[in-house]
């Protein structure tokens, strides 16, 4: 009888991109659900894989199917105190099947979690001390804070991009103001606030940013 040897070369596995493309980092609006799939690849048919991550979002889920070729969900539910300008990261593990040393890759994921917020301030004789806004996609309402140098009454309105007036508050006579407006019914796109002595640009996103 003989033996024979034979010296196998073993594929390494692959991580997908987010949702299965090339990407591997994503920008995402404070206070907003995150969530993409992660997919994995092996030239060698015959080998399963499987994902693991190392945690490196605490408040975020990563969950995987378990099947042949494994596939990843991440959510996480970001709140308007995540934000910050740095990324935050994860890393996502693979290994196959193969015997007896199985193939091991891994990938890094960037979240990048941006305000999505505008804020202005304006200093003149009849105008704002301070203004801010900011939209909020959780509850999905325009948030608008501002401080007059003295009583007044005041009016803001929002506007699509092509000048079409969608909303119109006016605000009695004081000189702080605090409030919320509505825009569930607003499709993503840009929009313009006017307030009086005073304009900001208001971006609504898609629910994923």
């Amino acid at each position: 009888g003989q033996l024979i040897f034979m010296n196998t070369t073993d594929n390494l596995p692959v991580i997908s991109g987010i949702n299965g493309l090339i990407s591997y980092s994503k920008h995402v609006c404070a206070d907003s659900l995150v969530s993409f799939i992660i997919k994995t690849t092996d030239i060698d048919a015959i080998d399963n894989t499987h994902l693991s991550w190392n945690g490196g979002i605490p408040s975020g889920i990563f969950t995987t199917t378990n099947t042949h070729r494994d596939t990843g969900h991440f959510y996480w539910q970001t709140t308007m105190l995540d934000y910050r300008l740095e990324p935050y990261t994860f890393t996502v593990f693979v290994n196959d099947s193969a015997c007896p040393n199985p193939g091991v890759n891994s990938r890094v994921f960037r979240v990048y979690v941006d305000s999505c917020a505008f804020t202005s301030v304006l200093e003149n004789d009849q105008g704002f001390l301070s203004a801010s806004a900011y939209y909020s996609v959780s509850d999905q309402l325009l948030y608008l804070k501002y401080k007059l140098n003295q009583p007044l009454q005041s009016t803001f309105s929002l506007y699509d991009i092509a000048g079409r007036e969608l909303k119109n508050i006016s605000v009695p006579k004081q000189s702080e103001y605090i409030g919320s407006v509505d825009v569930s019914a607003f499709a993503p796109g840009l929009y313009f606030l006017n307030v009086k002595y005073g304009s900001w640009v208001f971006k609504k996103p898609e629910d994923n940013c």
